[in-house]
């Protein structure tokens, strides 16, 4: 993305964000591309001149449900970038926004009612009673503290820190990223021995070697898929998020489920 924000938006998304948008966008188009895959394979297995009657009901079968399973998987992936890790995030820092512009409202109205200055309202509840609730709860979000533009860049790249580790795109997290990566491959792999298929006439010795790589293709996937998330760090591991109770456990638990 070559986006150069002006001023003062330039202040808030800074290279750092812009870099870090642009790793989530290309993760993003990456999983809608998936899906134009998965349909892409639907189309083609359900292509009459695709499968033919010397092909085994095995080996018909076994397309079907790596078919079934690769769209299940890419389903649930897309599911959760998108609603989850980015929506989610994203709709928690709309609202605390609109919360911060509504207290702002509310503090320039009574300034204007009272005759305040604005050096003496920097010394209200605004700020300092915000950080005393901070030191007395300490369940409260530190990065919530928006009272400035200093402030809100901070909580701006806490919440895109958020969506890339919500995305599995931290390098602590490369394991589990290189895994996706694979199982991707795969599928594409599969979608592209279809279309030749599609495009070929097959000997029996041809057949013989493209439903060998098929089932060669699904166990590689089957494996991949079996073992996507057991590479997640141990439970101490945290990151700072919006609630602290949110770690990478909590994050395989929602892709599985979804699966």
């Amino acid at each position: 993305m070559d986006y150069k924000p002006p001023y003062p938006i330039n202040v808030i998304i800074t290279p750092s964000s812009l870099e870090k948008y642009n790793r989530l966008f290309v993760f993003l188009l990456r999983i809608l591309r998936m899906g134009v895959v998965s349909r892409h394979i639907y189309r083609l297995l359900h292509d009459r001149y695709l499968i033919d009657d010397k092909d085994t009901v095995e080996d018909k079968n076994l397309a079907q449900k790596f078919r079934f399973e690769a769209q299940q998987f890419i389903s649930a992936l897309q599911g959760y970038a998108f609603d989850v890790a980015v929506s989610s995030t994203w709709s928690h820092f709309e609202k605390y926004l609109k919360k911060v512009k509504k207290e702002l409202k509310f503090q320039l109205t009574r300034e204007h009612s009272y005759g305040a200055s604005p050096l003496d309202s920097q010394s209200d509840s605004f700020s300092t009673d915000f950080m005393d609730d901070i030191e007395e709860n300490n369940d409260v979000d530190t990065s919530e503290c928006v009272r400035d533009l200093a402030s809100l860049r901070a909580y701006h790249n806490h919440v895109l820190d958020r969506m890339l580790f919500q995305c599995l795109l931290l390098k602590e997290q490369e394991p589990i990223t290189e895994n996706l990566d694979r199982i991707q491959i795969l599928i594409l792999e599969f979608a592209k021995d279809l279309q030749i298929r599609r495009s070929r006439t097959f000997d029996v010795h041809m057949r013989f070697e493209y439903w060998r790589k098929i089932k060669n293709l699904y166990a590689q996937f089957r494996l991949h898929v079996g073992t996507a998330f057991t590479n997640f760090p141990p439970p101490r591991f945290y990151w700072p998020t919006i609630n602290r109770n949110v770690t990478l456990q909590t994050n395989q638990k929602m892709i599985i489920f979804r699966l």
